[in-house]
This record gives C-alpha cells, structure tokens and sequence, in this order.
C-alpha cells in the first residue's frame, strides 16, 4: 500500500476525559487535511473505488474563515481527536436552507466516547442559530456504525444513489 498511515498520539480517552469542542483556527487546517486523509482512506473498506493513493492538501485552510462553513474540532489536551465540518445551502432548488455535514471523523483511539454525538450537537445547534430546517449528511451503505449512530440522533434515510458497475 503507497498511503502511509498518519501517525497518532496514542491518547487514553473515556467517557470522564475531558473533551473541548472549538471552532477550528487556521492552524488546525493541516491537521483537518491529514484527517479528512484518514476519514477518506477508511472508507475503502465499503467503497473498493477510492484511491489508495489519494492525500487531502490544503482544503481546510480556506474554508475555516468562510462563515458559511462550520469548522468544529474536539480536542484533549491540544491534540486534536475529531472534527466535523458542514456547510449551508440556499439554492433555488429548495424552499428553505439546507445544511450539510460533509465530514465527521474521530481518531481510532477515541472512537466510543461520545465525541461523535457532541460534535453533531454542536453542528445542530449552529444551524438552528442560522434558521436552518434540516440537516443532511452522506453515509455509506455498509457502514453500519455510522448509520447507527445518525439514525439515533434523529436522522432518517431520505436519498439514495444507485451504482451499477461497469
């Protein structure tokens, strides 16, 4: 395999860890890419298509001071554990506004502890401040863990996209 894992600081996390939830500064942006790497990179275990190969540079470092994108970061002693990043849509399209999460990742080794919920918290109570009506987030079929996390924050499958290999 030519990606190489991105090394982590192996951090003891629990329920009882303390756990900050910030909005993400410019200087978290390489951090969010080698992230959004990972979040990418572990999802070829449902989806074969993604390139192995494949590295996130410099993405985050302009939408971090876009205030239509919302940038959040859960952080344990200034290492950064997971983030979640969303944005609003207003298109002709659609009556209301919309948001979306397009990525929520947490490390491995702080996987099952809550960040996830938190994060997506944080993300709801932002697009209600912004008088959005729903919210909508991308998941992969077979990633029953991430369905049932969504599903048990109130999320219902609404959209799905057929594939036929060729």
């Amino acid at each position: 395999m030519l990606w190489k894992s991105i090394p982590t600081t192996k951090i003891k996390t629990t329920r009882s860890t303390k756990v900050i939830i910030r909005k993400a500064i410019k200087e978290d942006a390489p951090k969010l890419d080698e992230m959004l790497t990972s979040l990418i990179q572990d999802e070829r275990q449902y989806d074969d298509n993604i390139n192995e190969r494949f590295k996130v540079e410099k993405m985050y470092e302009n939408y971090i001071e876009d205030e239509t994108r919302y940038i959040l970061v859960a952080e344990n002693e200034n290492h950064i554990l997971g983030y979640i990043y969303g944005y609003c849509e207003n298109t002709p399209v659609t009556k209301k506004p919309t948001a979306r999460i397009d990525a929520l990742y947490v490390r491995e080794e702080a996987r099952n502890n809550g960040i996830a919920r938190k994060l997506i918290s944080s993300f709801i109570n932002w697009a209600k401040i912004k008088n959005i009506t729903s919210i909508e987030i991308g998941v992969l079929n077979a990633n029953n863990k991430a369905m049932l996390l969504y599903t048990s924050l109130g999320f219902n499958l609404k959209k799905s996209i057929l594939e036929i290999e060729l």
